[in-house]
């Protein structure tokens, strides 16, 4: 059974997409189901750190310093996103850090 999202989760975008720019927003086509996501530019930011193994909490750490957004509420969004993303398989979890 695996192990839930969370903060020492490393996380990437998978392969079975085709992504796109519009603007400073991202256009996400799922090629498993044919579906197509709107990313706005925080979402935007979080898909361009998942183009390599991430852990989650570098990702909120990023956004924390990027946007200047309250950690406990960052981190509760961003978990909330990538739920989302992984529900809809269009990010894998790689591993879990040891320890968290």
């Amino acid at each position: 059974m695996s192990k839930p999202l969370a903060l020492n989760s490393i996380v990437k975008a998978s392969k079975d997409h085709v992504d796109g720019a519009m603007d400073q927003e991202m256009v996400l086509l799922n090629m498993k189901d044919g579906m197509y996501y709107g990313l706005n530019t925080a979402a935007t930011f979080i898909w361009e750190q998942l183009q390599k193994p991430i852990a989650v909490a570098s990702i909120r750490n990023a956004l924390v310093k990027t946007y200047a957004v309250d950690p406990a509420r960052c981190e509760a969004d961003l978990l909330a996103l990538l739920r989302e993303l992984k529900t809809v398989n269009l990010i894998e979890i790689v591993e879990h850090e040891p320890g968290s």
